[in-house]
């Protein structure tokens, strides 16, 4: 054999054996790695878990359409708006989910909270928040909107036990506190001298204002009246002056409260200490004791 043969020869040999080894593999991009879970906090859809897409900076169900994102921006307007009842309908649309628990879009439960409270729906309102708290990121603007809920509902009789689970029948277990109302006036708009001398006259008379709280329900109220004080002439010249009289109707506040405080403020007015020339806004009711 030649030498040239026996090169070639070996050249074959090395070559199979080189066919017969593993070869390591050239190593393949790393597949984008997700780490936040249904609504945890995200900056876009690629930190979500499928199929989980980053809706506001919260890993959310998909949906196929803008209704979510329509009703929720419907809710928060009308909850600025203090329109209760249409915050309250478009955010519990948002809220729930028909097939399952999960909420479409748990922002929702934070603001629906807010807009349960201030409709008085307190056990919904408690129910809502601790919905915002269980899906939502501790720090985030909603879910601090649903803590301060919470906050409030203490007064409310809260059970802090009850809301660790969210599938609680009864959030609100607790006697509600009883808060002591005090009566108050507030002169304003107040246009002439001596105003003093009018809130004094009326303090005089607060003692009156307990028969008022029945009708008032037991809670906080007040009502507020327009009052002018108009020159009239009397049946002697003497008698000639401004007298003070309520213009109009109660301005705010409960009717069965204004048909109770009214009586009151009349028989006040009739003093004549204030008979001189004045106008201003009477408000009168009770407010929680600080």
């Amino acid at each position: 054999m030649t030498p040239q043969g026996g090169n070639l020869k070996k050249l074959l040999v090395i070559f199979v054996s080189f066919l017969g080894c593993d070869v390591p593999a050239k190593e393949l991009p790393k597949e984008t790695v997700r780490t936040s879970g249904l609504w945890e906090s995200c900056a876009t859809t690629n930190d979500c878990n499928a199929p989980a897409r980053c809706y506001e900076q919260i890993c959310s169900l998909p949906v196929n359409d803008l209704r979510l994102s329509v009703r929720l921006e419907e809710g928060r307007l009308a909850l600025q708006k203090k329109d209760f009842v249409v915050a309250r309908e478009a955010l519990s649309w948002v809220s729930t989910n028909d097939s399952q628990d999960t909420p479409r879009l748990p922002q929702a439960n934070c603001i629906l909270s807010k807009a349960e409270l201030l409709s008085k729906e307190y056990e919904k309102a408690a129910r809502a928040a601790v919905k915002c708290l269980h899906y939502l990121p501790r720090g985030s603007a909603d879910a601090k909107m649903g803590a301060s809920v919470l906050a409030v509902l203490q007064s409310k009789g809260l059970d802090l036990d009850a809301i660790k689970s969210r599938s609680a029948t009864s959030y609100l277990t607790k006697k509600a506190k009883e808060i002591p109302l005090t009566a108050f006036v507030e002169v304003t708009d107040y246009s002439g001298s001596k105003q003093d001398k009018l809130t004094e006259k009326i303090d005089a008379v607060s003692s009156q204002f307990a028969k008022c709280e029945q009708a008032c329900g037991g809670k906080a109220c007040s009502v507020a009246y327009k009052v002018k004080a108009k020159f009239s002439r009397g049946a002697y010249e003497e008698d000639d002056g401004y007298r003070p009289q309520i213009i109009g109707e109660q301005q705010d506040g409960p009717p069965a409260a204004g048909a109770c405080f009214r009586p009151i403020l009349e028989t006040t007015l009739k003093d004549r200490s204030l008979r001189h020339r004045w106008s201003g806004t009477v408000k009168l009711g009770f407010r929680p004791q600080s």
